[in-house]
């Protein structure tokens, strides 16, 4: 066997576990690039969802507090003075 020939095959003899292991690497990255593709995907489907009712939660908690505000007698004394202590709540200019 020629010098030349006996030199290819020996480097490719050692390079075969690199390309082998460069392989792998390539696949577990194209796997995991698929896996946070799919995460993403999955959390822009339902985490709009999940603000949504938040806040519609809020805003019916909001509106009972409202109702329940409006329909609250205030006392006229307690309005004229401003505060329990005596003291206006907003200063006069």
């Amino acid at each position: 066997m020629p010098l030349a020939c006996w030199a290819l095959l020996t480097y490719m003899a050692e390079m075969e576990p690199f390309d082998e292991t460069l392989d792998r690497r390539i696949w577990s990255l194209a796997n995991t690039r698929l896996q946070w593709h799919k995460r993403i995907a999955e959390t822009r489907r339902t985490i709009p969802t999940d603000i949504e009712g938040s806040v519609s939660s809020l805003l019916e908690q909001h509106r009972e507090l409202d109702t329940v505000a409006l329909h609250t007698p205030v006392d006229e004394s307690m309005e004229e003075l401003g505060g329990e202590d005596g003291k206006p709540l907003l200063p006069h200019h």
